[in-house]
């Protein structure tokens, strides 16, 4: 956004009301890097700091760009658009 707070989307969910998403996810809106943007999303007590459209899979613990996931029915944990 050009005028106001950025506004990250995470799980459906989004950073419009409150940097909480749910009762795991947290997004630190006042720490969002614009060059290279740098968002840091906070789930279960761990710090991520992941670009738009990254998707983070708990299972195994790393951050994928969209285009390396490959089983669509896997269970997202986290995705920031």
């Amino acid at each position: 956004r050009e005028v106001g707070s950025p506004v990250v989307w995470v799980n459906e969910g989004n950073t419009l009301k409150s940097e909480k998403i749910d009762e795991s996810v947290r997004v630190r809106t006042d720490h969002i890097k614009s060059e290279p943007v740098s968002i840091p999303v906070r789930v279960n007590q761990k710090t991520l700091k992941m670009k738009p459209g990254q998707q983070w899979q708990e299972f195994d613990s790393k951050i994928k760009e969209k285009y390396q996931i490959k089983d669509e029915k896997t269970v997202l944990n986290g995705i920031a658009e």
